[in-house]
């Protein structure tokens, strides 16, 4: 995988660092946004899989590093800086004419969740959050967290990968609770998965076969649309499910 280019971006909640994984040849056919959870960086397997994975296949994919994590705090800042950098990042990408092409937003965890509140300001074509957090480990769902999931659902596409084993959700309770709001939401289980999308031992999967449906899902819904197919075309059309 070719390094990305790096650019610190400036935004109202401080410098924002921006990895940019380039298609190497042609013209890109979409662009990815992602940002990294609240207890870690862009370095998360996840991320860093479809990083390396989708440039080769026409997929330019942004990385997006927090202010609070380029300062080297561990502390997550408030969701109103979260939620602008983000939102000015994006914004900054779609002015230098790299989003002209399909642009789909997107995290891991607490990314996803910002991912979320911001497709509606950002105008995205959708939203592929990895490992949402419905609720805290052990505790109950929480309204707010459906809300904000059901809120992208309403302005975009959503596409939600998740473990089988998250503590912070099933993908049963992502997708019921979706079905109570009556947003339309699809769901991807990952078997075996915890939030991390990690794996024990028993696992009757490899961690080369997660990464395939990490890899293929982002794939189909960002490049599926040929003859007004595929998830994202589907699901405006009121479908649900991966062609």
């Amino acid at each position: 995988m070719a390094e990305p280019a790096v650019e610190e971006i400036e935004t109202t909640a401080g410098v924002a660092r921006v990895h940019h994984y380039a298609v190497d040849r042609g013209v890109p056919r979409a662009t990815l946004v992602l940002g990294h959870g609240a207890g870690g960086g862009i370095d998360a397997w996840d991320l860093q899989l479809l990083a390396r994975e989708l440039p080769p296949i026409g997929v330019d994919v942004f990385l997006v590093e927090q202010p609070w994590r380029v300062k080297g705090k561990k502390v997550a800042a408030s969701q109103p800086q979260v939620d602008a950098a983000f939102r000015e990042v994006v914004s900054g990408i779609k002015r230098s004419g790299d989003a002209l092409r399909r642009l789909v937003t997107g995290g891991r965890s607490t990314g996803a969740r910002i991912a979320c509140r911001t497709a509606a300001a950002l105008e995205v074509d959708g939203v592929l959050c990895l490992a949402y957090p419905l609720h805290p480990p052990g505790k109950p769902v929480t309204d707010a967290r459906m809300a904000e999931l059901a809120a992208a659902a309403a302005v975009c596409p959503v596409t939600v990968l998740q473990g089988d084993r998250d503590p912070f959700g099933t993908p049963l309770q992502v997708a019921e609770s979706m079905a109570e709001v009556g947003a339309r939401v699809l769901v991807v289980s990952v078997p075996w998965a915890d939030h991390g999308f990690a794996i024990p031992k028993k696992a009757a999967i490899t961690r080369d076969e997660v990464g395939i449906i990490l890899v293929e899902t982002a794939r189909r819904v960002l490049l599926d649309r040929s003859a007004g197919t595929g998830p994202l075309m589907n699901r405006a059309a009121g479908f649900g499910s991966l062609s």
